[in-house]
């Protein structure tokens, strides 16, 4: 033992900790895919959604003293939209084009727990704990377009474009 009590163990996967570890996150999602034959190209739409929530705890530091524990709590919410042309301007040359948009929201709440921490006194918000709550919203903008031309069996040039405008707005406290 250590002068102040804590014994190391000697085993690879086993640790001294006070608080003990969970991760009870659940993530869902889909997507609907549409396709359609407009005869002088295809048409692609799809759309998706996915959500995550976290809620976790660890002992940062994994010693047997409240000095670094940890938790998280989150929740993500993304829906995402694309619509895609692809086609052949000739015999040689193939194209993609298409919009896309984003929308997240994050959720966010992180929490450590330094009472035990020796250098936590006037730095942790009584008692003894740090925390960060925020939120974060994006909105993204694309248009976007591809290009496949062939020269011979042997030789292809792809080349393509995109423009990006993403939306960022963050609200909280670090």
């Amino acid at each position: 033992p250590d002068a102040a009590g804590e014994v190391e163990t000697s085993h690879p996967h086993t640790s001294n900790q006070d608080y003990a570890p969970k991760a009870n996150n659940e993530g869902y999602g889909g997507f609907l895919r549409i396709e359609d034959d407009l005869g002088w190209a295809g048409l692609t739409s799809i759309h998706a959604v996915e959500t995550f929530d976290q809620d976790s705890q660890e002992d940062s530091d994994s010693s047997i003293y409240v000095s670094a524990n940890t938790d998280w709590y989150a929740t993500i919410d993304q829906f995402t939209q694309e619509l895609r042309l692809v086609g052949d301007i000739s015999d040689r040359w193939h194209y993609v084009a298409g919009l896309f948009y984003e929308h997240d929201e994050l959720e966010q709440f992180d929490s450590a727990n330094l009472i035990g921490h020796p250098l936590a006194g006037p730095l942790a918000l009584p008692p003894g704990r740090l925390a960060a709550e925020f939120t974060q919203e994006v909105d993204s903008y694309a248009l976007f377009v591809h290009n496949e031309y062939e020269f011979s069996e042997y030789w292809k040039l792809n080349f393509g474009l995109r423009y990006t405008i993403d939306e960022l707005t963050v609200d909280g406290i670090t």
